[in-house]
């Protein structure tokens, strides 16, 4: 339910958020990306425990849309009616940072004779579009959940 927006449930709300940002961006963007790109890819080809450099290092960039994310989807949640809803919608799109942020890296197999040069964009895309459906069915399912509450409430 929403409530209504006070100076003090303001700054809880953002503080909260930026906390929630924080440890987002820790959790998601740092381990995941190092997990997906240290190990699921070259489990994947077939080479495992490669170094594909340096892929672990703070953006700040992303840690702010991580944070302002954060920030307006605990605003929706607390203090906007099917606000909750809406903000699954973040989900989305702390998804496509990670995944564009791990496509863009370039991972190269070589040996004696050649050199492979692995496209992981289609699994980039696949697992975008699937984070895509399962958010908005869980939107639906949020919304729609709501909608019934309050229809008993009146």
């Amino acid at each position: 339910m929403a409530r209504t927006l006070s100076k003090i449930a303001l700054i809880k709300s953002l503080i909260i958020g930026i906390l929630k940002g924080l440890l987002y961006f820790i959790l998601v963007f740092i381990i995941v990306k190092w997990l997906i790109t240290s190990y699921l890819i070259p489990l994947m080809i077939g080479k495992y425990g490669m170094d594909f450099g340096n892929s672990i290092s703070i953006d700040y960039s992303i840690l702010l849309f991580f944070i302002l994310f954060s920030v307006f989807s605990e605003l929706l949640n607390k203090h906007v009616p099917y606000g909750r809803a809406f903000s699954k919608l973040f989900i989305i799109m702390y998804t496509y940072i990670i995944l564009t942020s791990i496509s863009e890296q370039e991972f190269r197999l070589t040996s004696e004779y050649s050199e492979l040069k692995l496209n992981i964009l289609p699994l980039v895309n696949t697992l975008l579009y699937l984070t895509i459906v399962f958010s908005v069915a869980n939107m639906l399912h949020i919304l729609s959940r709501e909608y019934k509450n309050k229809k008993k409430d009146y």
